[in-house]
Formats: C-alpha cells, sequence, structure tokens
C-alpha cells in the first residue's frame, strides 16, 4: 500500500488581517481623588475613623490590605 496525499488545486484563502487590540481595563477607583491602575487594590495607608488619608496600591487584584 502507498499512502495518498491530497493535490491542491485552487488558491489560498484571504488573510484575515490583524487582529484588533483589547480594550484596556479601567483604572480601580479608591476614592473620588485617588485611583490605582488595572489589576491592582486600593489600600488605605492612613485612616482616621471612618476617611482614609492616604492610599497605596497594591499590585494583586482582589487583594487584603
Amino acid at each position: 500500500m502507498e499512502a495518498s496525499y491530497p493535490v491542491k488545486k485552487g488558491q489560498n484563502p484571504p488573510n484575515p488581517g490583524p487582529t484588533p487590540p483589547s480594550p484596556a481595563k479601567p483604572s480601580t477607583v479608591c476614592d473620588e481623588y485617588y485611583t490605582c491602575s488595572a489589576g491592582t487594590t486600593c489600600c488605605c495607608l492612613f485612616e482616621y475613623g471612618n476617611f482614609c488619608f492616604a492610599w497605596g496600591c497594591c499590585p494583586i487584584e482582589s487583594a487584603t490590605c
């Protein structure tokens, strides 16, 4: 028995072109004055009462500060 291989009889299909870029993730909002970049977690560094006076950004998404 001999192997059989397909024979091309037409042209190649057209190139679909480059894929569009994925949309950017929105920033993480800590409060009305401070945000962290996407994929990070806002952590209050200095809290007095129920108000945060200084924010920090933890590089882990959904982290516990």
